[in-house]
């Protein structure tokens, strides 16, 4: 098929993933990367009854409030290693900070664990 072709059935919105080798596409930008992450018990307990209310899983909740934190309109560019290199911080304490912040929503925390335990 020439490309002409391939062109217009895809601009009459024709289904032209018959003509497409998928098998190797790949999502730039999206390639999964391990990061290992310590956190204090609080935050594992408070986590885990949000996974418990809304049933989903630790790596599904912490992915979704990452990418809400980092899709907010901030003064500085929204990213992790962005705010490490800001902030002289780790990865590893920008995550927790972030994830604390949610955690100490009222309507997002765990009610047994105490507002005065974040700080520390």
């Amino acid at each position: 098929m020439k490309a002409t072709e391939f062109d217009d059935k895809f601009d009459r919105g024709e289904d032209i993933t018959q003509f497409l080798d998928i098998s190797q596409a790949k999502r730039p930008g999206l390639e999964p990367k391990r990061v290992n992450v310590d956190f204090p018990a609080w935050m594992i307990e408070a986590l885990d009854y949000e996974v418990r209310r809304l049933g989903v899983t630790r790596q599904s909740i912490i992915k979704i409030w990452l990418a809400e934190r980092l899709a907010q309109p901030s003064r500085y560019n929204p990213s992790v290693n962005n705010e490490v290199r800001r902030l002289g911080v780790t990865r590893q304490s920008i995550i927790k900070i972030w994830l604390a912040e949610r955690l100490a929503q009222p309507s997002r925390y765990n009610p047994s664990v105490n507002n005065s335990d974040i700080s520390s």
